[in-house]
């Protein structure tokens, strides 16, 4: 019996023993779980604060948006005149200052409105108000003029000397206009180029006349600076950099005379003596020739000699030519010639460039066809320049030439200069 009792005793202990490590590993178990649940809340709890933050972020962004929100849509000047009689709203500043900001990228007026509107949906999910015309888009090339005047007119009265002034005139359709360039002296002892205008326009060719315009429009500057001195918004948000504006009297052509600065034209007669008008009024100021013309003075040299051996290598043949045609073994002439027939721009009013065009689309759609170069006035690259158009397009010159001349009509029979053409091509 004591033996059974030890066994009956042994068994239950083993019972017990069992139970007791079941009970523990499931204490242990519901432990893990219980800290795995406060871990995992602790860490919701983190998130749904730092979520809380951020809404509250975006909620004062929002808030902060909505208030500095820009409308896009004309403004009165102020609230009293909203409610009189006449006058009439305008652009908002930073209306404006977007326009010039396309413009000044090359965007084409056309585009800039609806370019506007696209990044104001974009922006704001909304469309705008208003959209601005392509006429006031138009009339703010004007603002960026008067901006680019007075950039010029700080620069140029900055500077304690000018180096350089550069000109050239060309003409459009009779009109000319010239070009001026003023060369300051930069920090590492190179030229800085400043472009006061690419287009004065002149009331006629003379040499005088260009000379005066020059001097005009570089004393015009002077009031680009009077007028940024008088704005009273500089003067009331910048009143500590008023004195950084130059005087407007800091804008003279005698700058060019203070360091032997030098004036430089192209060498034809007209801007030699445009170039001798102004260093005659600027004391210590010096002449010089443009380098990249001179090279053509060499090459007009060139033509001449080619022109006078083909006079006489060809002079049994250009006497049998009807001089009515006047057939010419100057390259310049053929050239001039060339301009007057083919043109695309049809400057010349006896010449057939728009016919020449028409003809070119429909017998050779999708050809290249190189422009002719323009060869009114004196130019002195024009056989370096307009070679190429004749060497490239000779081809459909010359079939152009032989249908016209093909023609029957008494009416529509080719020019004189149409058969000079086709006798110097072929």
């Amino acid at each position: 019996k004591a033996l059974s009792d030890k066994k009956a005793a042994e068994r239950q202990s083993k019972k017990d023993k069992q139970l007791a490590q079941s009970r523990l590993a499931k204490w242990h178990e519901e432990r893990d779980r219980r800290r795995a649940a406060e871990d995992y809340a602790a860490r919701e709890a983190k998130v749904a604060a730092a979520l809380k933050l951020t809404l509250a972020s975006y909620i004062a962004r929002v808030e902060s948006d909505q208030s500095t929100k820009r409308r896009m849509k004309k403004e009165w000047a102020d609230e009293a005149a909203a409610h009189k009689r006449g006058g009439g709203r305008s652009w908002p500043v930073w209306v404006v200052q977007l326009i010039c900001e396309l413009l000044v990228c090359g965007t084409a007026p056309t585009a800039i409105g609806k370019s506007i509107t696209i990044m104001y949906e974009t922006l704001y999910g909304e469309k705008p108000e208003d959209e601005p015309s392509v006429n006031f888009i138009r009339q703010c090339r004007v603002v960026v003029e008067i901006m680019g005047e007075t950039v010029t007119a700080m620069k140029l009265g900055g500077a304690d000397s000018w180096k350089q002034l550069w000109t050239d005139a060309t003409t459009r359709r009779q009109i000319p206009f010239t070009a001026l360039i003023i060369g300051l002296l930069g920090d590492e002892e190179d030229i800085d180029p400043v472009v006061v205008s690419s287009c004065i326009f002149m009331d006629d060719e003379w040499s005088e006349t260009q000379a005066d315009g020059i001097v005009n429009k570089i004393n015009s500057l002077k009031h680009r600076l009077k007028r940024l001195i008088d704005v009273d918004v500089v003067k009331a948000k910048h009143p500590d950099k008023v004195h950084l504006i130059p005087s407007p009297d800091s804008i003279t052509l005698d700058k060019l005379g203070i360091d032997d600065g030098v004036i430089m034209t192209d060498t034809c007669n007209g801007a030699q003596k445009v170039r001798r008008i102004l260093v005659d009024r600027i004391d210590g100021a010096q002449d010089l020739d443009c380098m990249n013309h001179l090279r053509n003075v060499w090459i007009g040299g060139m033509e001449k000699t080619l022109s006078k051996y083909l006079n006489e290598m060809l002079r049994s043949s250009l006497d049998e030519i009807d001089s009515t045609l006047r057939v010419t073994t100057s390259i310049s002439a053929v050239i001039r010639a060339i301009d007057k027939e083919f043109s695309l721009s049809a400057n010349y009013p006896k010449g057939h460039g728009e016919l020449f065009l028409e003809w070119i689309r429909e017998h050779y759609p999708g050809v290249l066809l190189l422009h002719v170069e323009r060869a009114a006035g004196s130019r002195q690259d024009l056989c370096t320049e307009g070679c190429l158009a004749i060497y490239m397009n000779y081809e459909y010159y010359v079939e152009f030439l032989d249908e016209m001349l093909r023609k029957r009509d008494a009416d529509d029979k080719a020019s004189i200069l149409q058969q000079n053409l086709f006798v110097v091509l072929t």
